[in-house]
């Protein structure tokens, strides 16, 4: 069975209750009223970005992975030097992620996987990206895979890429993985100096207060 990427190490979080073992980790995970907080500092990319879930579980996988109201989500970072952006900007940046990501997914189940970008009815923040894979019904039947579709939300930050992914599994609304996506999207701001996770939690904390 084709297993997730991961990234770094543990979660490292304040208030969410799960402590990571990785001091150099470049993300905090903080508990908010109605889901969590990444606060994310690496190189130029400066961000924090909100998952709403009622229910939050850590899982195995590394790096940012977590399971919100039992669907998994994953949040990394991509240097565009992994995969030769050279010059490219803005969108252009994402579509060549695209292709690279797409290719390495061709690359381990030995055939073309159909890709397409996600065009919303509302436009997408600047420099935002969704886009799916498809797997196809072979794939499923032989159990290599067990989901109908991986989507990926995608946004230059600074001079990273950051990459917000999910599987949508058999019986699960495409439509709705959608929306969460773009409620994602929404949320991310984007800062030009490093954001402090102490601050981000004092504020949380103050209008948990009120």
């Amino acid at each position: 069975m084709i297993k997730a990427r991961a990234l770094a190490s543990v979660l490292v979080t304040l208030v969410f209750a799960i402590t990571g073992a990785a001091a150099q980790a470049p993300y905090t995970v903080l508990a908010t009223g109605n889901g969590a907080l990444v606060v994310w500092n690496e190189s130029k990319a400066h961000l924090t970005v909100e998952f709403v879930a009622d229910k939050i579980e850590p899982t195995q996988v590394g790096g940012v992975a977590l399971l919100l109201d039992g669907r998994f989500f994953q949040l990394t970072m991509v240097d565009p030097d992994e995969f030769d952006a050279g010059n490219l900007k803005g969108t252009a940046v994402l579509e060549k992620h695209m292709q690279f990501e797409g290719d390495y997914w061709n690359s381990q189940v030995g055939t073309k996987l159909p890709r397409q970008v996600i065009t919303p009815k509302e436009p997408l923040p600047p420099d935002t990206m969704i886009w799916e894979i498809e797997w196809p019904a072979e794939l499923r039947k032989s159990g290599e895979v067990t989901a109908v579709k991986n989507l990926f939300l995608t946004s230059v930050a600074g001079d990273r890429v950051m990459v917000v992914s999910t599987p949508v599994m058999k019986g699960e609304s495409v439509e709705d993985r959608l929306a969460y996506l773009r409620q994602v999207a929404d949320s991310i701001r984007i800062s030009a100096t490093p954001v402090l996770a102490k601050d981000v939690q004092a504020q949380l904390m103050r209008k948990q207060l009120e």
